[in-house]
């Protein structure tokens, strides 16, 4: 029996008496029948496209951003059914938005996302194409930003086009000393200050600057910033590469901050006269929950001014040198006390503190009647930072002493004069006199000339032996046994012949070096089949473990590797209609451009819409179809 004809059967005994009416009783049962078992309409289970292009803040219609200030245009290409089975690549000829002077698009991504809804019994698939655009404002104003545009199933799609207005850069808040609060007016929104250690300045006196980051929500990265300008500073950075950026939450007014020390440089002024630090410019990354994105923004510190007085005149200690401006330690060893007429022993001068140790010059040497002081090479100067607030160095010379005149002897006290700018005085550092006992030299002995009494002088400039200087005596050995048994012997042989073979050998190796280093493509394509063999590996290794999104992604991962070998740029930004484009103009067949990228979304596809693929069964299959794909692109790659 048909199943229309049941149906109505099973109608008609509901019916009951009305049945008996006659033949045209049923013309109400058969229409029942005929709206619950006619054909839904093609329209219902078509898919549906739109494009919609935002700017992605909080605003709704009309986005408020300053100059210099980056935001993000996000335009997304949406499919929707509720039957599925769309492909992921729906649209072709995309037209990307056109950006009006003033607008200037720094960055480019592409990102795709699905999604699959149930409702009463009603299943719905969405899949989105999201193009994103880092915008960079250089100019205050009003701008449009023209629709984008895309075509699918023969038609064409519109976005609406969107107004942002630029306001002016957004007023850096002053500089402050340390441990001052920021002004309450700055909570209405996220700031970025400067603060520093001291006013006022004379020449080399050492000042630190610390960069605050005041924001509603915690760092996700590490900030990004350059150095300012500081001319007429010497600075040095007081952190090092593995320094943790800690937040603490502050009160600024009504409003609750974190509070990020971002960055901390010492500066030391090297002229008088009014010298500034330009602004500091900072990006950085917040995000305010788990499912929340986070957002990119930049914010400008003040510039700061120092007007550098010059070190005072009065009370300036002879043989000072401006440069010497900290706090200073200076210390004198001699390795020995008691000594003989010709003997030599190391002498160091150590003069360590908190200053700039680069611009340190020593102290003044004196000339001795007893002894000669030969440099023992070039100073030796070590800087380190301390708990990330100052800066302490060591300056160390190395002399060699001479002993020349015998007797009881005194090495006199050195001095080291520098101005010490927290006391705002001058200050000498000095050392101790050393006692010194010098015997006769024993017979024989060659000793050398006293030296010649004169002023004092800095180190380099005094106590010079080079014009007095003599080759040591240096007598021939005849007769030497181990001289004979070398000529005799034939191991002298290999000594003679070994050096020129060693030379050969390391031409060699450097020459194949060369030539392989000069074969750029083939560096590029060894790079490539080993970047292959690591993803192949970890493919396999996840379709082991059965983790299928890790499986798709390395499949995904090595089409895309293969493309980027193909096109000659990576493939990774690159939307599919300009890849599939890249692919034409390398002459790339259409059907093997088109079963890569049809590859490309079903493997993003079963990444991001769980239960879709079923591993254990396809995974192997997948990953060969995906091989061959590879090995035909290959084909292509110049």
């Amino acid at each position: 029996m048909p199943p229309a004809m049941g149906t109505t059967r099973r109608l008609t005994k509901m019916l009951g008496p009305m049945s008996l009416i006659g033949p045209m009783s049923l013309i109400g049962p058969m229409f029942l029948v005929g709206i619950i078992l006619a054909p839904r309409p093609a329209s219902a289970q078509a898919a549906t496209y739109q494009v919609q292009m935002r700017v992605a803040t909080d605003e709704d219609d009309v986005s408020i951003l300053r100059v210099g200030e980056d935001f993000v245009v996000e335009v997304v290409l949406t499919a929707q059914s509720r039957r599925g089975g769309f492909k992921s690549q729906f649209y072709r000829d995309y037209t990307a938005p056109q950006f009006p002077a003033g607008l200037t698009v720094v960055d480019r991504s592409e990102s795709t996302r699905s999604s699959v809804a149930i409702v009463n019994g009603r299943y719905t698939q969405e899949f989105s194409h999201v193009m994103s655009y880092v915008v960079r404002p250089g100019k205050e104003g009003r701008y449009t930003v023209n629709p984008a545009t895309m075509v699918a199933e023969g038609r064409l799609y519109r976005s609406d086009t969107i107004t942002v207005s630029i306001l002016p850069p957004r007023a850096a808040p002053r500089a402050i000393l340390d441990g001052q609060e920021p002004d309450p007016a700055l909570a209405e929104d996220e700031f970025f200050q400067v603060a520093m250690s001291r006013e006022r300045l004379v020449v080399g006196q050492p000042v630190v600057l610390s960069w605050y980051l005041y924001t509603t929500s915690r760092l996700t990265e590490r900030p990004q910033s350059d150095p300012p300008e500081s001319q007429g500073f010497f600075s040095k950075s007081l952190f090092n590469q593995n320094h943790t950026y800690e937040m603490e939450r502050v009160q600024v007014g009504r409003a609750v901050f974190y509070r990020t020390l971002v960055f901390r440089r010492m500066y030391w002024p090297q002229r008088t006269g009014r010298l500034t630090i330009a602004p500091r410019t900072v990006a950085f990354r917040t995000r305010s929950g788990f499912l929340n994105t986070g957002k990119t923004e930049t914010r400008t510190s003040a510039e700061v001014a120092f007007d550098v007085a010059p070190l005072p005149a009065a009370g300036r200690p002879a043989g000072f040198v401006e440069d010497h401006v900290g706090n200073y330690r200076l210390r004198l060893d001699l390795a020995a006390g008691s000594l003989k007429v010709g003997d030599a022993v190391d002498l160091t001068i150590t003069v360590e503190g908190e200053a700039l140790m680069t611009a340190c010059r020593g102290p003044v040497l004196p000339q001795l009647a007893f002894a000669r002081l030969e440099p023992n090479g070039s100073p030796a100067i070590t800087e380190t930072v301390e708990n990330e607030e100052k800066v302490q160095g060591v300056w160390k010379a190395r002399y060699v002493f001479i002993a020349t005149a015998e007797g009881q002897h005194e090495f006199p006290a050195l001095s080291f004069p520098y101005f010490d700018p927290e006391a705002g005085a001058y200050r000498t550092a000095t050392t101790e006199p050393v006692k010194l006992t010098i015997a006769p030299a024993p017979p024989g002995t060659r000793v050398p000339p006293p030296a010649t009494v004169g002023p004092t002088a800095t180190p380099g400039a005094s106590n010079v032996l080079a014009p007095r200087l003599k080759p040591p005596a240096v007598e021939d050995v005849t007769g030497s046994s181990l001289r004979a048994r070398f000529w005799r012997g034939s191991w002298r042989w290999w000594l003679v012949v070994l050096p020129p073979l060693a030379w050969l050998a390391v031409g060699v190796v450097r020459f194949v070096r060369r030539r392989r280093l000069a074969d750029v493509g083939g560096l590029r394509r060894r790079a490539a089949r080993s970047r292959r063999r690591t993803v192949i590996s970890r493919a396999r290794a996840a379709l082991r473990a059965g983790r299928r999104e890790d499986f798709h992604g390395e499949c995904a991962r090595l089409l895309l590797d293969a493309l980027s070998e193909v096109v000659g740029r990576s493939a990774t930004g690159l939307v599919h209609a300009e890849l599939r484009q890249a692919l034409l103009d390398r002459t790339v067949p259409g059907e093997l451009a088109d079963a890569v990228l049809e590859a490309l979304e079903g493997f993003d596809f079963a990444r991001y819409a769980p239960g879709q693929s079923n591993l254990e069964s396809q995974g192997a299959d997948q990953l060969e179809s995906t091989l061959k794909l590879v090995h035909r692109l290959d084909a292509f790659v110049e």
